[in-house]
């Protein structure tokens, strides 16, 4: 869905609101259906709405989110 250098990410974890910027240490957490907000390297805001629960993983400046469904 959405492949990019970002300089920030913000998901609705399952213990609240996660946000992730360069260099963040490793992660894997439950996510909730809610709005993920990037911010690109142009410091452009895209918003993607997770219309189900799923799962976020953050290792090596790489993010990987799985749902089941999203709208954009």
């Amino acid at each position: 869905m959405f492949d990019a250098d970002v300089v920030s990410l913000i998901a609705p974890g399952a213990t609240g609101f996660m946000g992730i910027l360069v260099d963040h240490a490793p992660l894997i957490s439950a996510t909730i259906p809610g709005p993920i907000t990037i911010k690109d390297s142009s410091l452009a805001t895209k918003i993607i709405q997770a219309s189900s629960k799923g799962f976020l993983e953050a290792y090596d400046n790489q993010v990987n989110i799985l749902l089941n469904s999203l709208q954009e």
